[in-house]
């Protein structure tokens, strides 16, 4: 790798990191606010005139697969941690409902859905939610 690429990528990910906090930031914010917005004074969630815009769809497919690949990367790579820390319950719960909701809304294609797609299907036969009730019953 490149000097020059190297810092090209050193900087993108500081920027990541700089977006992750401006989104904790404002979400902060936007909380404080969140009693005053209402459908009556905000009927509309926009900062224009335009509700959504026309890259909308797009730009949430984008964003949905990458956090796919984080889920991937959880599953795949870290699974053994995940599960020695005592989190793999809240991983499965989270990822079911992500799952779920791209589902739902079609908004990544089967074939990059692949790396999981055992787990997917024990979510779409309910096996995923009846294992994790089970581990959860006191015994």
């Amino acid at each position: 790798m490149s000097p020059e690429t190297l810092i090209l990528l050193l900087n993108l990910r500081l920027h990541v990191i700089l977006t992750l906090d401006f989104y904790n930031q404002i979400n902060m914010l936007y909380g404080t606010v969140t009693e005053f917005c209402t459908p009556t004074e905000c009927p509309v969630m926009n900062a224009g005139r335009q509700e959504f815009p026309k890259t909308f769809k797009s730009t949430i497919q984008s964003i949905v697969r990458r956090l796919f690949r984080v889920y991937d990367h959880l599953y795949n790579r870290h699974f053994a941690e995940i599960y020695t820390l005592g989190i793999k319950a809240h991983l499965n719960t989270s990822y079911r409902h992500f799952f779920f909701f791209i589902d739902k809304f079609d908004l990544i294609k089967k074939d990059e859905l692949i790396p999981l797609e055992e787990l997917n299907a024990s979510i779409i036969s309910g096996k995923l939610n009846s294992q994790q009730q089970q581990q959860q019953q006191p015994k």
